[in-house]
């Protein structure tokens, strides 16, 4: 119901009546929830929604829907966990003055399988941080979670916990263009010493995706590559000053079963891609990258090289760009 005229009023008669309701897609879900709860509406006490799906963004950009725009209020976010305890995939979006209490709630969350954490990084009042939000909440609810996005975060993101408390994810996006750190202060140190695996491992991730590009500190992607298991299928690199030949290397000897390979913006060596395409023990089906154009000269061949090498189906992509600022974003 996205692209209809359906206005808050339609959207609460559906939460009142259709009891068995599990899906309803409409940017004012979450405004309406939050109106009923505010008003303390006597009709909701004690009941709960079959709703399965949550997408909090108070930030509507449909001009059908900006008349009906409010501003988030705290405890919203947790009344609505309460309310609705059996979703299984929750989406917060670039919430405006989001602070830690805004989280408690979600750890009640027993079916929870798909998380999304997006926010603005240009939006002053957020005040969260990843140690009082989301580590008690990766911790309560991370060993069920099979998919994890967590976008444009302004936090530091440990890493080393994300790996820790959501063993089982199948699917891990992590875009850290403007995050602070990944360590927390104990484990400077550890950090310091350029400690090269994690205490941790996934157990079943398939895909992982990560950008780092103007994060304050690099990125730890070695270790975190060293946590992930061999059947990796996917991986997406994008603007991470980290990811060298070296890393590279240990992909291509690692994930032998990779399938997808996207390197988006980073400082890397013909010969040494070359030399994990032409692997005859690799799987590729699908390699792209996306290089400045002072440093495009020597990869535009790439494809025609394969066809003479391999008979195998390769689909080889190589983006010139003018700038490295032109980006590639990823949900």
């Amino acid at each position: 119901m996205a692209d209809t005229k359906v206005t808050e009023k339609g959207v609460e008669t559906a939460l009142r009546r259709l009891s068995r309701l599990k899906i309803l897609n409409h940017p004012l879900v979450m405004e309406t929830l939050a109106d009923m709860i505010a008003l303390n509406d006597h009709s909701i006490q004690g009941r709960k929604f079959g709703l399965l799906q949550l997408d909090f963004n108070f930030i509507v950009e449909d001009p059908l829907f900006v008349q009906d725009y409010k501003p988030y209020e705290s405890g919203v976010l947790n009344a609505a966990a309460f309310f609705c305890p059996f979703v299984t995939h929750l989406n917060i979006s670039e919430i405006k003055g989001l602070a830690d209490s805004d989280f408690l709630g979600l750890v009640a969350l027993d079916n929870l399988i798909n998380l999304q954490i997006s926010s603005n990084p240009y939006d002053t009042d957020c005040i969260f941080t990843f140690d009082g939000s989301l580590a008690p909440l990766l911790k309560a609810r991370g060993s069920s979670l099979q998919s994890l996005i967590l976008r444009r975060l302004t936090v530091s993101v440990r890493l080393g916990l994300v790996v820790k408390y959501c063993p089982n994810l199948k699917y891990l996006s992590l875009d850290c263009d403007y995050s602070t750190s990944f360590w927390p202060e104990e484990d400077q140190q550890q950090a310091a010493c350029k400690q090269t695996k994690m205490d941790f491992v996934f157990k079943q991730l398939e895909e992982l995706k990560f950008s780092g590009g103007i994060c304050r500190e690099p990125p730890p992607l070695g270790e975190l590559l060293s946590a992930v298991p061999p059947s990796l299928k996917t991986l997406f690199i994008c603007k991470c000053s980290g990811f060298d030949d070296h890393l590279l290397l240990q992909v291509f000897e690692s994930f032998k079963s990779l399938e997808q390979l996207e390197l988006h913006h980073c400082r890397l060596t013909k010969s040494v891609i070359e030399r994990g395409l032409f692997d005859e023990e690799n799987c590729l089906k699908v390699f792209k990258m996306s290089v400045i154009r002072p440093d495009s000269l020597p990869f535009q061949d790439l494809g025609e090289k394969w066809n003479t090498y391999s008979m195998a189906e390769l689909y080889i992509e190589i983006r010139i760009v003018l700038f490295s600022a032109e980006e590639d974003r990823f949900d």
